[in-house]
């Protein structure tokens, strides 16, 4: 992800049209994410779920940032 982050700043920095590969890096990203973040509260099971688990306040922003965004769901 942050690969791709700074090949698109170096786009932008270039001066190239950019607005269909920032499009595609926020779905990227946010797919990335939510894959992360689920598989964190896998790992951690029951205790992921409890008030204060930094993987419950990660799951829980990751997955309002994605509906917030438009990105909820499984698009192609």
């Amino acid at each position: 992800m942050q690969a791709y982050v700074h090949h698109v700043c170096w786009q932008v920095e270039a001066g190239q049209r950019v607005a269909a590969e920032i499009a595609k890096l926020k779905l990227f990203c946010s797919r990335e994410l939510e894959y992360v973040a689920n598989e964190a509260m896998q790992i951690f099971g029951g205790a992921a779920y409890l008030g204060g688990n930094p993987v419950e306040r990660v799951y829980r922003e990751v997955k309002v940032m994605s509906i917030r965004g438009g990105l909820s769901g499984n698009h192609a």
